[in-house]
């Protein structure tokens, strides 16, 4: 059975369909050097078959006094990461939460919109190897976990009324963190990417599991092709959801 290695996970939060981003990401063959068709059907998204790490994603629209239900939220998925949108925190730092058993690595904009943040489990703070905060939508660590190294990256793109340069200038940034993740480590990304990647597409069966909500638009065509391009599946679409909810702090 075949095991992927990287991972997308989005929050279940998209943009209308006039959010267009006209941006594309180079081919895979390009990036990778192996064209996404040659390569074998996705069977799984478990990165090895010892390796469990439990990873979530959300946008918390601001994370402002909401620190608590952080944790809380920590304790009821299990989680080991959690990736975080729209925290509209200021500065580039980092702090522990939950007396001390969560730590909360984040970056800001001095205008307090936008930001980003990346919260680990205590079992891992020793197992940080590089904290790479980009700007207020992009940051990334690489973790050693049971022997593998793990890039956790957690991302947030821009939303509609934001300008096309914007927009570019985010995908590209995220592109070059890509390239620069070896292809023998694993990658989970974390992100609000603003767009409907539809509910199936039968030209990404590789990325895209089927089980979406909403139809392609603009954005949802970076999103494909970002993860088509890199080899990342978009975890989620891989299973079916009880409800279109999602869990926000």
């Amino acid at each position: 059975m075949e095991r992927l290695s990287n991972a997308l996970s989005l929050t279940d939060r998209a943009s209308p369909q006039n959010d267009a981003q006209t941006h594309r990401p180079k081919s895979a063959n390009s990036m990778l050097g192996l064209p996404s068709q040659g390569r074998a059907q996705l069977t799984t998204l478990v990165p090895n078959r010892n390796l469990k790490v439990r990873f979530t994603t959300l946008n918390v629209g601001t994370l402002t006094g909401k620190t608590k239900e952080l944790a809380s939220l920590f304790k009821r998925r299990r989680a080991d990461f959690i990736c975080l949108q729209e925290t509209r925190w200021t500065g580039s730092k980092a702090r522990n939460i939950a007396e001390g058993q969560r730590q909360l690595m984040y970056i800001g904009a001095k205008h307090g919109r936008n930001g980003v943040a990346i919260a680990v489990k205590e079992d891992h703070l020793e197992n940080i190897l590089e904290v790479n905060r980009i700007n207020d939508r992009l940051m990334s660590i690489k973790v050693l976990v049971e022997g593998e190294v793990l890039n956790i990256v957690a991302a947030y793109a821009p939303q509609v009324g934001c300008s096309q340069a914007e927009k570019d200038n985010f995908w590209t940034s995220l592109e070059y963190i890509l390239q620069l993740i070896s292809p023998k480590e694993t990658t989970l990304l974390g992100g609000d990417l603003n767009g409907h990647i539809g509910e199936a597409n039968s030209a990404f069966k590789r990325v895209h599991g089927g089980y979406a909500y909403g139809t392609l638009n603009d954005a949802g065509k970076v999103i494909l092709s970002t993860a088509a391009a890199f080899d990342l599946a978009i975890a989620n679409s891989f299973f079916a959801k009880k409800d279109r909810t999602s869990d926000h702090v």
